[in-house]
Parts: structure tokens; C-alpha cells; sequence
């Protein structure tokens, strides 16, 4: 019998096969910026090379990557700032909302009324009944302020831990998808029964995964990875 336990999958970039530590380091950039790359990648050559262990101050790139990054369109929170309306602002005085972002780093505090969301429950099509709970999908609208300090947030903790992540990962990650998945296993099953091995597969589908991971666990484990770096102590303690 066979356990699929091989974290040194290589990859293929552009018809190049990529070792995994190349591959995980590039997708950690990928994750990190779409825009002006050498410029931004430059900065964070100067946080991993720097002695002080905590992430500096936002940059401007950072914010504009993050402020132009959600659709007008879509409903905002209950502050009722539209995405367009907070890019004019943000834009108007840059340097202002720096200041405002990097406090918020500086003192591991998330401003509450900007993670308050409002609730709207939409009706699930197909249903012929609409009397049970799950008929209905819940939407949350968040204040778009609060989603742009979020995302400058969660896109430095992606560009730490991605190079750290097993290259087993397929799901929520950039130039990843099922067919890649399905290749990786298909290549694993033909090698072992080549070799005339046992090759035993076991597939689990788990209702409701997010809302019944194991946070306490999860943020043991974001301390543990990005040490003394200043953005983890409200992603741990928060």
C-alpha cells in the first residue's frame, strides 16, 4: 500500500519544470503583486535582508494595489462607501490613510465599526420551498475601508507563508487548479502501478470546512510561522 505523502511535486511554469522551492517562491510573489513587480518586490528584498524582523510601514503601491483591486459596482457596507467613492479619497490624500493603515498595524488594532457587517439573505435559485434557512445564501457587506486594510493585510501574510506551503496545495492558489490536481494524483497511481504496488485512495468531502476549522490551532501556527513580524499579532490575538 501507498500513502500519497510527497511534498517535492515540481511543476511546470511556461514548459519549464520548476523545482518546489523555486516554484513555492514564485508563487509567493504572484500572490504578493500584479502590478510593477520589480518596484514592489524590491521593498520586500529590503524586509528580508533587513535586521529589524518586524514588517515596515505600509507603501503606497500597497495601498493603491489594494484600493483599486474591488468593483464599484457591489454593495458597500453600512457606512455606504462605494469602492469608487473611498478610491477618490484615498487618492485625494494618500499619504493620510498611510498614516491611518500603518497605525492600525503599529498597534495590532482592527477599527471595529469598519469589520461590522450587514447581513442580506438572497434566495437560492431552484427551490421550490423558501420557508428553511437553507434556501437562502447569506451575503455580508463589509465597509470597503475595512476590506482595503484587510487585504494589504492578507497579502503580506500570503507572501510569508505561501513559499512555506506544501506544494500538495492546489486549492486558493495562483497558476493551481483541479486539473493539476488530477494530474499530480493520476502521476502518483501510475507510478506505483508500474512498480505492481497497492494503491489505495481515500476521499473526503467535508461539509462546512471553514466554519468548523480549528481557529485556536490555526493561529498557533501563524505565530509560530511569521515569529516577531508586526502584522501577526492582530491575525493571532485579534
Amino acid at each position: 500500500m501507498s500513502i500519497y505523502n510527497d511534498d517535492n511535486i515540481e511543476t511546470v511554469r511556461d514548459s519549464v519544470v520548476e523545482n518546489p522551492e523555486t516554484s513555492n517562491r514564485r508563487r509567493g510573489q504572484e500572490l504578493y503583486v500584479r502590478v510593477k513587480p520589480d518596484e514592489v518586490l524590491a521593498e520586500l528584498a529590503d524586509i528580508e535582508t533587513s535586521s529589524d524582523s518586524s514588517d515596515p510601514f505600509f507603501t503606497s503601491m500597497e495601498l493603491k494595489l489594494a484600493s483599486r483591486s474591488f468593483n464599484p459596482k457591489k454593495a458597500p457596507g453600512a457606512d455606504g462607501f462605494t469602492a469608487d467613492i473611498c478610491l477618490h479619497a484615498i487618492e485625494h490624500d494618500p499619504d493620510l490613510f498611510l498614516c491611518l493603515l500603518y497605525k492600525c498595524l503599529e498597534l495590532h488594532h482592527f477599527p471595529t465599526p469598519r469589520e461590522e457587517a450587514t447581513v442580506v439573505f438572497l434566495r437560492k435559485p431552484g427551490k421550490t420551498i423558501y420557508t428553511t434557512p437553507r434556501s437562502y445564501r447569506p451575503i455580508s457587506l463589509l465597509p470597503v475601508l475595512g476590506k482595503i486594510l484587510e487585504k494589504m493585510l492578507v497579502t503580506r501574510l500570503k507572501y510569508h507563508l505561501a513559499p512555506r506551503l506544501s506544494t500538495r496545495q492546489f486549492g486558493l492558489m495562483p497558476q493551481r487548479s483541479t486539473e493539476d490536481a488530477l494530474y499530480a494524483l493520476v502521476e502518483k497511481i501510475k507510478y506505483h502501478l508500474n512498480r505492481k504496488e497497492i494503491t489505495t485512495m481515500i476521499s473526503l468531502d467535508i461539509e462546512g470546512a471553514f466554519d468548523s476549522a480549528w481557529w485556536p490551532k490555526i493561529k498557533v501556527r501563524l505565530v509560530e510561522e511569521l515569529g516577531t513580524l508586526s502584522l501577526q499579532s492582530k491575525e493571532v490575538s485579534g
